[in-house]
């Protein structure tokens, strides 16, 4: 029996409407499909999945695998490609993939628990560290290469800025305005003075990076994009939440995970923070157009990283 988490059909219903409503339907087809056609026995799916189907399983011949199903879309499709141009290099591997139908089966991490566990137990300087030696393995310089994946740029989710504004009738909703503009503001500065591109993993925070025993920190759920080093510490910086939400000096401890990031990758300081306010403000956006509303949380560590130096 198939057991779909009630935060998870939430969030499909809030993102993609009345096809995510038609994909939670066809969903217990789905992985019994998956499950004869990979030859998977799949368990109970893991219940902090936000916006995919992803349950552990054994593969006939013995290994332990995951399956992942999504609804289909470029976001699935990218994530496929930069697993498989990373070929495991500081990230999970692809054994069996069909994106077309949002499918992939990856490879089981153990003991999968991620770094979110070390913040919580008040050794965030450990886990900072963790981030940036997978940022370290997992970057490739984009050059047009043809085995490369054609990945959405980092310039493109700044759109998200006039989309608001087009929204709301020139308003910014629930996003103080002031934020807004001067994220907007901050976007062409660093636009119009770009440096080296990489292929960036885009979402890589505390709960995207689980242990393995044999490979060390590992990442998962790439979003995939192309842009300078600087952008991938801004999911790191505003993460995990709610808890980096009350820690009681919080621009310290932003600005300690940034002096651990300058030192050990040689990252522009100053680029790191304006990227992280901006990407940072982007997320607001986008949780505003998917849940119409923002988390006070998010909002707060925008608010911090503004004063960060």
């Amino acid at each position: 029996m198939i057991v779909i988490p009630d935060r998870l059909a939430q969030n499909i219903v809030e993102v993609y409407g009345g096809r995510g409503v038609t994909w939670l339907r066809q969903l217990p087809a789905l992985v019994n499909d998956f499950s004869l056609n990979w030859s998977v026995v799949v368990r109970h799916a893991y219940n902090d999945a936000s916006y995919s189907y992803v349950a552990p399983g054994v593969r006939s011949d013995g290994v332990p695998v995951v399956l992942k199903l999504a609804v289909p879309d470029a976001s699935l499709i990218a994530e496929e490609q930069v697993l498989r141009w990373y070929d495991g290099s500081g990230a999970v591997r692809v054994l069996q993939s069909d994106p077309a139908r949002g499918a992939l089966l990856l490879e089981h991490i153990e003991p999968g628990h991620s770094l979110v566990r070390k913040v919580q137990n008040g050794r965030d300087d450990e886990a900072t560290l963790a981030l940036a030696g997978v940022m370290g393995r997992m970057w490739r310089v984009a050059n047009g290469d043809a085995a490369q994946p054609e990945l959405r740029d980092i310039a493109q989710d700044t759109a998200a800025f006039p989309e608001l504004g087009d929204r709301y009738a020139g308003g910014t909703g629930s996003i103080p305005s002031a934020l807004v503009d001067r994220a907007q503001n901050l976007a062409a500065e660093l636009l119009r003075s770009p440096s080296e591109q990489v292929l960036l993993h885009a979402d890589l925070h505390h709960g995207n990076v689980l242990r393995s025993e044999e490979r060390g920190w590992l990442a998962i759920d790439p979003k995939g994009r192309i842009g300078e080093p600087e952008c991938e510490v801004a999911a790191l910086l505003r993460n995990p939440l709610p808890e980096l939400a009350r820690e009681p000096n919080l621009r310290k401890r932003l600005e300690r995970r940034i002096d651990i990031l300058q030192e050990v990758l040689q990252l522009r300081r100053e680029r790191m923070l304006a990227w992280a306010f901006v990407l940072t403000a982007v997320s607001l956006c986008w949780q505003l157009e998917d849940h119409a509303a923002v988390g006070d949380d998010l909002l707060e560590v925008l608010r911090i990283l503004g004063n960060c130096r």
